[in-house]
């Protein structure tokens, strides 16, 4: 039970990065592209600038140190934030958003249903479950198809960061599922 406290506790702060979306969309609406990014770049700084204490005093810090994986050497906001700023500057602010939402709800939905209903666990990739994996994708679809309201871009996007979410494990998939999903869909509106 343990396990799924923990997970509740971090997906419940990754919720946070929702709000990453009417920042940027409003910075952006009134002071313009540019400066809503350098509003993301001094968020980035100040989120380096943290990891990096806590590197060199080697203790958790308050609030984010209760929420770090052990394995964690720097803490996802960094990751997601990084993500944001590559959405936002090279997407569409639809697109952008679609891939920053897929990044937390989905990944919420693949860990919390995962760990509290799998029970077709993957031997191949470690504390994986299918009914995680399903979850992740429902709901990446769902938010695709609310927003871009494309089924063909909805379905293959979701795709993208089902897989990426599930088998990347050298790239942290907050970083990795707003730019693969985000770029995949960025090129299929091209096409569709």
């Amino acid at each position: 039970m343990e396990d799924i406290t923990f997970e509740l506790k971090r997906k419940l702060f990754h919720l946070t990065t929702i709000f990453l979306i009417p920042l940027y969309y409003f910075v952006s609406l009134y002071s313009g592209k540019f400066v809503a990014l350098l509003v993301f770049g001094a968020i980035l700084v100040l989120f380096l600038f943290i990891e990096v204490i806590r590197a060199f005093t080697k203790r958790k810090l308050p609030i984010f140190g209760a929420l770090y994986r052990n394995n964690e050497k720097i803490g996802t906001n960094v990751y997601i934030v990084f993500g944001a700023i590559i959405a936002f500057a090279f997407f569409d602010f639809r697109i952008a958003s679609t891939a920053i939402l897929m990044a937390t709800l989905g990944d919420m939905a693949a860990a919390l249903v995962g760990i509290s209903c799998g029970k077709h666990w993957l031997k191949f990739i470690k504390n994986c479950a299918w009914e995680g994996i399903i979850a992740e994708f429902f709901v990446d679809f769902v938010i695709a198809m609310i927003i871009l309201k494309n089924l063909p871009i909805a379905i293959i996007m979701s795709l993208v960061a089902t897989f990426v979410e599930t088998t990347f494990t050298k790239i942290d998939d907050n970083l990795g599922v707003p730019v693969l999903s985000g770029l995949t869909a960025q090129l299929l509106s091209k096409i569709f």
